[in-house]
């Protein structure tokens, strides 16, 4: 075993010497590096952002009641032969209330839930918005202000007026951003709308917010409860959803499991199954980005590998040399594994740096998207784990490049190289 000092005097001599072989080799794992960064950051970031905004605009368990057929039709109830097959085509939903059963009681039981933020009646109807010659279609929701600014913060989406408004006065509204702007109005206009139970009206615009989500921005209005279900002509006990949220949303599933057996006459959804096309959405792009990550480090460790290869080529007399005053091949295994294994040092540390520096430059770069969801700034995650497997990554890269470069330069016969 050669002393240290010399061991590290050849490393540094071979790196300085050959210095643009030694800067290609550390660009290529500075760049695989900082891709891997630039790209985990962004794509988990954007995932990440968008499960968040649809986690922040849903319940974690909604109660309603869905269209639903007669278990049995008229012709199955007068086919009485049960040998006999009846088919039913174009069957129409029978005629009821989309009213919660009992919702009082539900909503009064679910109060006394423990570890539930807050509990939430609301009355949906579609409604059309005029507007001049032309009606806009749209969603009216009744809302229980207080519950509401609880479960979604809804005042922190106020863009002009407020949602208290909505309670001091009837037939008052809050619009989203896109529907004020598509009709023109702003507070203290009145709109005229019409409900599909024949009702024609004005209501008055108390509030204009900004959900962040297109869909509801562009179609969504907002009264109080009552204010609703006196638009429908219905009683105070008809509600059509009920929405609450937990301090831990992973008690939702299992709460809403058992509550399937106690309301079994009501539609009961948790946010796990309400939200599973996205988690599947963010899990196949989480894929795709360890792939080409994982391609972009592969390719850089083979360039090192090309490199050190033809480093070795090119240094034959020096092994030589090196072999001829005593040198053994460990020594010269070792001197260029540690060749590598600075090159991946200095390499994965401007990777992280250059891509810590990228990822904050372009998390401040405005960029102002209206077609899912509103995005002001482009999400990056800025979390440790990442540089922590970047930077352990690039080293594993680069040793393993330079190992087997490094095993062949320990087998050359000295004697050979210098015959010629």
């Amino acid at each position: 075993m050669m002393p240290p000092r010399l061991l590290f005097s050849i490393v540094k001599t071979h790196l300085l010497s050959r210095k643009k072989q030694t800067i290609t080799s550390t660009a290529g794992v500075m760049l695989g590096i900082l891709m891997y960064i630039f790209m985990v950051s962004f794509i988990v970031g954007l995932n990440e952002y968008f499960s968040d905004i649809m986690l922040a605009a849903s319940p974690h368990v909604r109660f309603y009641t869905d269209v639903q057929q007669d278990s049995l039709s008229i012709t199955e109830r007068f086919y009485k032969d049960t040998t006999q097959q009846v088919f039913v085509h174009h069957q129409k939903p029978k005629s009821a209330d989309r009213t919660i059963k009992k919702a009082p009681d539900v909503i009064n039981y679910l109060k006394k839930v423990p570890n539930v933020i807050a509990v939430s009646p609301r009355v949906s109807t579609p409604i059309y918005y005029t507007m001049g010659q032309s009606n806009l279609n749209g969603m009216l929701t009744g809302i229980d202000i207080n519950a509401e600014q609880l479960l979604f913060q809804i005042n922190t989406k106020l863009v002009d007026g407020s949602f208290e408004s909505l309670l001091n006065s009837e037939n008052t509204i809050a619009l989203g951003v896109s529907l004020a702007k598509k009709m023109q109005v702003s507070v203290g206009d009145r709109v005229l709308v019409t409900l599909p139970n024949g009702v024609v009206t004005y209501v008055q615009v108390g509030a204009v917010f900004k959900w962040g989500m297109t869909a509801i921005d562009n179609t969504q209005g907002f009264a109080s409860v009552q204010t609703v279900q006196k638009l429908m002509q219905k009683n105070a006990s008809f509600i059509t959803d009920i929405y609450l949220k937990f301090v831990n949303p992973d008690e939702a599933p299992i709460k809403a499991e058992e509550w399937r057996a106690v309301f079994d006459e009501t539609q009961i959804e948790d946010w796990k199954s309400t939200l599973a096309e996205i988690e599947s959405t963010n899990k196949l792009r989480n894929m795709i980005t360890v792939l080409v990550v994982v391609t972009l480090l592969t390719v850089s460790g083979f360039g090192i590998y090309n490199i050190q290869t033809m480093m070795i080529f090119e240094r034959m007399k020096d092994i030589a040399i090196l072999r001829a005053i005593g040198l053994q091949g460990n020594d010269i295994r070792l001197i260029f594994l540690i060749e590598a294994l600075i090159i991946g040092l200095l390499g994965s540390i401007l990777g992280l740096i250059s891509g810590f520096l990228i990822c904050y430059a372009v998390s401040k770069i405005p960029y102002h998207v209206d077609v899912v969801i509103t995005i002001d700034h482009l999400p990056i995650q800025f979390k440790t784990i990442y540089y922590v497997s970047g930077f352990m990554f690039g080293i594993i890269t680069t040793a393993i490049a330079g190992y087997f470069p490094s095993k062949r330069a320990s087998k050359i016969d000295p004697v050979e190289i210098i015959r010629g």
